[in-house]
């Protein structure tokens, strides 16, 4: 497994310790587009999807959005994880929150010991896809998740959306980092991420030990890349997909 995270460090960020990728939502997220958008933007992205098609561009990342929404079986999984190895794989979407993954710590533990092992050693495993606001109960349905047996992953992987300005960002970084120390001072990645351009673009050369990549939920207006612009002017950061 070391060797893997050792492949992860130097694929994810060549140049730089901290990779800058993006969470593509609608309606970049579909096939074909979206082979197409993370072909234009030239680093990691994932969209809470996972197939064959997606994987052939090695800059997917591979993702479980929960038990109710998966690549496939056990046995799929893992032929995936065999015929693509390397990658990491992104475990649950948010599992708090009744909206998104909602799923109980207890039972989430189960499925990710199963996907787990199905990955086994063609990839590496990130866990568990929090919010982090401290106040909807992430850190409690991580700390419930371990207690109830939950396997420690290779990486911790976390949503950050309360912080607007640089200096409140790493304020977050530091109280995660604080919470990470106690729990395995495990490499994270921020799967998701957003909160204005100001953030986006210090971000996007933003560096911190420990934090494999940050990935921005959203690009710029969907009328640049094909299809209707569905998306509200919240997401519309990135002025790359200009074709200039």
């Amino acid at each position: 497994m070391a060797a893997i995270l050792l492949i992860l460090l130097t694929w994810l960020a060549p140049m730089q310790q901290t990779a800058h990728c993006y969470a593509l939502p609608e309606p970049y997220k579909h096939w074909p587009m979206y082979l197409d958008v993370t072909a234009r933007l030239d680093t990691c992205t994932h969209n809470w999807y996972t197939a064959r098609q997606f994987l052939e561009d090695d800059r997917h990342t591979p993702s479980i959005w929960s038990a109710d929404f998966t690549p496939g079986s056990i046995t799929e999984i893992a032929d995936l994880a065999s015929d693509y190895p390397g990658r990491t794989w992104l475990l649950f979407n948010e599992p708090e929150l009744s909206g998104q993954a909602n799923t109980p710590p207890e039972i989430a533990a189960v499925h990710v010991r199963y996907w787990s092992e199905a990955i086994g050693d063609n990839g590496t495993v990130a866990c568990c896809g929090v919010l982090f606001y401290p106040w909807l109960g992430g850190y409690q349905w991580l700390e419930a998740y371990l207690a109830a047996g939950g396997p420690v992953p290779d990486v911790w992987h976390i949503h950050i959306y309360d912080a607007n300005t640089p200096g409140e960002w790493n304020a977050v970084i530091d109280a995660w980092q604080r919470w990470n120390a106690e729990h395995g001072n495990l490499p994270t990645i921020i799967s998701e991420a957003g909160s204005g351009q100001e953030l986006h673009d210090y971000l996007r050369t933003w560096q911190r030990d420990g934090i494999l990549a940050v990935y921005w939920f959203g690009i710029n207006e969907a009328s640049q890349v094909g299809g209707a612009n569905v998306l509200s002017s919240e997401w519309q950061y990135l002025p790359a997909l200009t074709g200039d």
